[in-house]
């Protein structure tokens, strides 16, 4: 099949990469095995046939124009691959990173074997500090909301920066996800509230006294799964009239994000939360999805490829107005259909 020439579109975990510049296929999609199941009834003898293909491919994604190229982590933060990283060489302008291949393997019925694999959105930066009560004693605000863009089905872990402004505080911090509308907090998912008690919390004077707390979600989704690609709402509610001195940045740091308060009513916030939200994804794996389009953007063929394993191969940047991060990726399933 060689070279992809013709107009493509690429989505990652459910989001359109609009930036991409080049797609080629490294393996064809070909045959790997056929799943052969008996639907019949006794009335109707039916065999369901599915066949699982596989391949390898890469892309080339161009950061948004205007996007600063002393930021890459922000082209990161797009794709959602913010979570495999350990330094930005400024002199080089490369990514120097690490990375982790989850295998996906055949069971001894030949089946498709996924593994759950991590995923994970980053914002660590902190210049100030947001704080929440449940009674209004020390601060107007008894909720406060950031704005996050799933990259996976399950939220499983919550890290914040905290502090207080007592001797070390045993706090009880109410979790929730709520859905968007745009822009805007709209209403809790159904089941999806944890209530985080028994935090240890440092005392401190400012943010910078701030240490990490990590909050379990495990659950949380158990009701309503998210949806890749999909703007979503961290809620958090104080429990208790002691103030949570909580970390965030006064500027906006994370592309996708937004922080807004609730003092009687959802107002905006500047910055975003300093925070680390860690999921899970039940596909096994990254779900890329391309369309070559063939005939005047009408007629194409689809490739969904399932449980795949996707590697950064490194960000560069070119000049100060262009950024490029370079992907590959491998699928023990995929799908192919015509349109």
């Amino acid at each position: 099949m060689g070279s992809t020439v013709l107009k493509h579109e690429v989505y990652l975990n459910g989001q359109k990469l609009d930036f991409v510049s080049s797609f080629n296929w490294e393996t064809p999609p070909q045959h790997s095995f056929q799943d052969i199941k008996d639907i019949g009834t006794v009335h109707d003898r039916r065999i369901q046939v599915t066949t699982y293909m596989k391949g390898a491919g890469s892309a080339t994604v161009l950061a948004p124009v205007g996007m600063p190229s002393n930021d890459p982590m922000s082209l990161m933060d797009i794709l959602g691959f913010r979570q495999r990283y350990t330094a930005y060489n400024t002199t080089t302008g490369i990514l120097e990173h690490n990375t982790t291949i989850y295998d996906t393997s055949y069971g001894s019925d030949g089946t498709l074997q996924k593994p759950l694999v991590p995923h994970e959105i980053r914002q660590t930066e902190a210049n100030g500090e947001i704080i929440i009560d449940s009674d209004g004693t020390h601060t107007p605000n008894t909720q406060i909301a950031q704005k996050f863009k799933a990259h996976c089905t399950d939220v499983t872990t919550l890290k914040l920066k905290l502090r207080d402004i007592v001797t070390t505080q045993v706090a009880t911090l109410n979790v929730e996800i709520w859905s968007d509308n745009s822009g805007t907090p709209n209403a809790i998912l159904s089941g999806a509230v944890i209530n985080e008690t028994g935090m240890s919390i440092t005392d401190g004077t400012d943010y910078e006294d701030a240490t990490w707390v990590t909050v379990d979600l495990t659950g949380i989704n158990d009701t309503t799964a998210l949806v890749p690609g999909t703007n979503y709402w961290l809620v958090l509610e104080a429990a208790e009239s002691d103030p949570l001195y909580i970390n965030k940045t006064t500027n906006n740091r994370y592309s996708p994000g937004a922080l807004w308060k609730d003092t009687g009513s959802w107002s905006v916030d500047s910055g975003d939360l300093t925070f680390i939200l860690q999921g899970t994804d039940s596909y096994g794996g990254h779900n890329i999805i391309i369309y070559d389009y063939t005939s005047g953007d009408t007629a194409y063929r689809k490739y969904v490829c399932y449980g795949c394993h996707v590697v950064l191969d490194g960000i560069g940047v070119t000049s100060q107005e262009q950024q490029t991060a370079n992907l590959s990726f491998s699928s023990e399933k995929i799908e192919i259909t015509k349109g």
